[in-house]
């Protein structure tokens, strides 16, 4: 019989296998630089909004 650990680490590489890889906040001196940063966070939020407004309108109205 396993033990309960072994789930919880078989859970933990499970998250680490698909975890996307970040931007670097600071750039090659090492002095912080978010613009890339938000540059894609903004990128993201105008993909959700796009994907909210499309789907508000393909709803199924049969009269």
């Amino acid at each position: 019989m396993r033990k309960y650990t072994d789930r919880v680490k078989q859970r933990e590489n499970r998250r680490k296998k698909y975890q996307e890889e970040k931007l670097d906040r600071t750039n090659i001196c090492g002095v912080k630089d978010l613009t890339p940063y938000h540059a894609v966070n903004r990128m993201i939020r105008q993909a959700k909004t796009k994907s909210d407004n499309n789907s508000q309108y393909t709803t199924n109205n049969d009269h």
